[in-house]
């Protein structure tokens, strides 16, 4: 335990601090005091002891740093929704696109107008604004406007922002903010990097090199992303190579091997290179807005240093834990950040997985026989894989999606972006100087258009590309796996270990449900309905929105592993509408589109498609494995019933009176009826009677799972 006690520790102290976020968030306490009233006994234990100190000092972080903003939450003036209040505060953070300025403010005052109210209150709250603001981090303001708490999400995979803000402390948002008053900081602090030398920095890359460049070099250097278009940040997460935009301790590297450069030549000693290298990385961490992979990278800079003096001899693992452990004690809702823990994931992969692999006698036959530069290049492609192997089971879990070719890539891309960082550092340093500053600007430019064809290549590769979303269970077996593997020595055991876990993940993902599985999702502007059976996948679009299909259906289609919609199903249908579905759904193969509409009312661009089939045209009744759905085509409205088994679903959207449908109808059943003159969705549940068991408001109590296995039990679940 002595070895690993930093690693133990830190592991401990997150878990703890899980626990903590669990205590607070759950509705159901009833688990959790067993949990906690069964603790104690632990202590008892003397093995156990430092392990529960451990784990109950995280959970005491957690509500030590949590209990303000939970206080906040539940005080009088933010207990009321949509209510006036005057916010005065100064600029946490802010985020410039072309058409909107999104800000978090820390204020200092706030005044309900609705209540007549005023608290002097330290909270953070957010809003955005109507185009490009000229406003900096450390700027006053005092701003009016109708106060909102972030709303739970109303689908299963949906982001959830209010959980974003709890991570953030940000106690909600501004809707219609107006400013009323506007001041410039004056501090130094402020001033120096958030004006001075931020936009400093801006002005160089903005005015010498081209515009993809300069926002490319943007990101590179600062963690800037707001200037990159959509359609680059997409080909960047497609390719596989988002990690360099995102600041972390690569970039914290390039960094170190100039200051590094500098000590060489100026002759520098081990304590002013060393203060030399702490004020440089401050100031780096500042700038790029405090990134967890730039602290993580940094802190561990800071604590190799501070093994020289104290004739400390550190492990990597020792150090990656202390920094993990210093980290968490600053701000433990780090914990939660996706950045934090993509960080440490690789990292640790390095130190597992690639001190593993390089060790092996063939692979040190490699590296000594080839010379200094393709070893370099093997090195690239040796880390590049463990990193990967490390980090595919969070990836698939949340991304679903993961290019094999990014392996590759990283051969070129990494010496090219540490060239381009250290050209657009140079840049930076000998700007006043005529001629050398353009002849710079342009070697840097002529880099950044290179990786950016190698990206827009590496995303337009399909055939490498594994796209699967990994549940829960299998993301921590494939985890726990991979932590084993890299860890044991004997090889056959290695060996059945690696073809158990195999067979168990594959297991996993290629079970066959028999169930039928139906998502009512809960929309603002439209309804949709997404039905699974054993063979067929079909998608209802009513009133169809293109901001809830990109927004809500497609992420959830993709979370379900959907690649193949067997019925898109459309009320209403005309060319306009069928275009915009067909270019948002062209990741999915659909198979047959259907209306309920009459044929003399379809338009003939739609009727010569292939995969078109009017409702009409198969005498109202399509025939499933299993399943049948009756269409009940009205003017201007539609009605369908889906039978399986011994269950029946009808839906509705705008007709009350069911009937007609009541001989087609078994029981139990489920009804949802859209009511157009207000467009709220009804969900009327009935239990074997026929009677109404329940009825909600689909928007209001969230979306809508039901579960059915086809012998009379019909599972119900609402998000809220």
């Amino acid at each position: 335990m002595d070895k690993y006690f930093n690693l133990i520790f830190f592991i401990f102290l997150s878990s703890g601090i899980y626990f903590g976020k669990t205590l607070f968030l759950a509705q159901n306490f009833l688990p959790l005091i067993i949990i906690s009233l069964l603790l104690p006994i632990l202590f008892i234990i003397k093995n156990t002891r430092i392990i529960l100190v451990m784990f109950l000092s995280g959970t005491l972080l957690f509500s030590i740093y949590n209990l303000q903003f939970i206080q906040l939450k539940n005080s009088t003036i933010f207990k009321q929704d949509k209510q006036k209040i005057t916010i005065t505060g100064t600029i946490k953070n802010i985020k410039k696109k072309s058409f909107t300025t999104s800000i978090i403010l820390k204020t200092d005052t706030v005044y309900s107008i609705t209540q007549s109210l005023l608290s002097p209150l330290q909270s953070y709250i957010s809003f955005s604004l109507m185009g490009n603001k000229d406003l900096f981090i450390g700027d006053r303001l005092t701003v009016l406007g109708i106060f909102n708490k972030f709303a739970q999400k109303k689908n299963i995979h949906d982001f959830d922002f209010s959980n974003y803000a709890f991570n953030n402390k940000i106690i909600g948002q501004l809707n219609s903010p107006k400013i009323i008053k506007s001041t410039i900081s004056n501090s130094i602090y402020y001033t120096f990097f958030y004006k001075t030398l931020y936009g400093s920095i801006e002005n160089v890359y903005n005015n010498y090199l081209t515009y993809k460049s300069a926002n490319f070099q943007k990101a590179l250097f600062l963690g800037s992303k707001d200037d990159m278009e959509k359609e680059d940040l997409d080909k960047f997460a497609n390719s596989g190579t988002i990690h360099l935009l995102a600041v972390s301790g690569l970039h914290v590297g390039f960094l170190l091997l100039i200051i590094l450069f500098i000590k060489k030549i100026l002759k520098l000693n081990f304590y002013t290179y060393a203060l030399l290298l702490v004020i440089t990385l401050i100031c780096y961490i500042i700038l790029t807005g405090s990134s967890p992979s730039v602290i993580r990278a940094s802190l561990m800079v800071f604590i190799l240093i501070l093994s020289y003096p104290l004739n400390r001899l550190c492990s990597p693992m020792d150090i990656l834990s202390t920094s993990g452990i210093i980290a968490l004690c600053f701000n433990p809702n780090q914990l939660f950040s996706l950045s934090f823990i993509l960080s440490y994931g690789a990292v640790f992969s390095i130190f597992t997985i690639y001190q593993k692999i390089y060790t092996l006698q063939i692979i040190q036959k490699i590296t000594t026989k080839v010379g200094t530069i393709p070893a370099a290049g093997f090195n690239i492609i040796l880390i590049s894989f463990s990193v990967s192997l490390g980090t595919f089971p969070l990836v698939m879990h949340i991304f679903g999606r993961f290019n094999l070719a990014s392996l590759i890539a990283n051969l070129l891309l990494i010496p090219l972006t540490a060239l381009s960082y250290f050209s657009a550092v140079l840049l930076l340093i000998l700007v006043k100087i005529p001629i050398i500053n353009e002849f710079i600007a342009y070697c840097t430019n002529l880099i950044n258009q290179i990786i950016l064809q190698i990206i827009d290549f590496t995303a337009k590769l399909s055939i490498t590309v594994i796209e699967f979303k990994f549940d829960l269970l299998t993301s921590f077996l494939a985890a726990l796996f991979i932590i084993h593997l890299t860890t044991i020595k004997k090889k056959y055991f290695s060996t059945i270990t690696l073809l158990f876990s195999c067979i168990i993940m594959l297991l996993l993902n290629l079970k066959v449900d028999d169930n039928i599985k139906l998502y009512a999702f809960s929309l603002p502007a439209s309804n949709s309905i997404f039905i699974t059976t054993k063979t067929e996948t079909i998608l209802v679009l009513d009133n169809f929105n293109n901001k809830d299909l990109k927004k809500t259906i497609i992420p959830h289609l993709k979370n379900e592993n959907i690649k193949i919609i067997n019925y898109l199903i459309l009320p209403e249908l005309k060319v306009s509408s069928l275009i915009t579905i067909t270019n948002s759904l062209k990741g999915f193969k659909i198979k047959e589109i259907i209306t309920t509409e009459t044929l003399n009312r379809i338009d003939p661009k739609i009727q010569n498609m292939s995969n078109y089939i009017s409702a009409t045209s198969i005498s109202n009744i399509l025939k499933l494995k299993n399943s049948r759905i009756y269409f009940l085509p009205a003017a201007d409205k539609m009605r369908f019933i889906f039978q399986h088994e011994s269950n029946s679903f009808l839906y509705s959207n705008g007709i009350d009176d069911f009937q007609q449908e009541k001989k087609l109808l078994r029981k139990p059943h489920i009804t949802i009826s859209k009511k157009r003159e207000n467009n709220s969705t009804r969900i009327i549940e009935f239990d074997k009677n026929g009677k109404t068991r329940k009825q909600r408001d689909l928007q209001k109590c969230g979306g809508l799972e039901l579960i059915s296995n086809g012998k009379n039990k019909v599972k119900y679940k609402y998000l809220n």
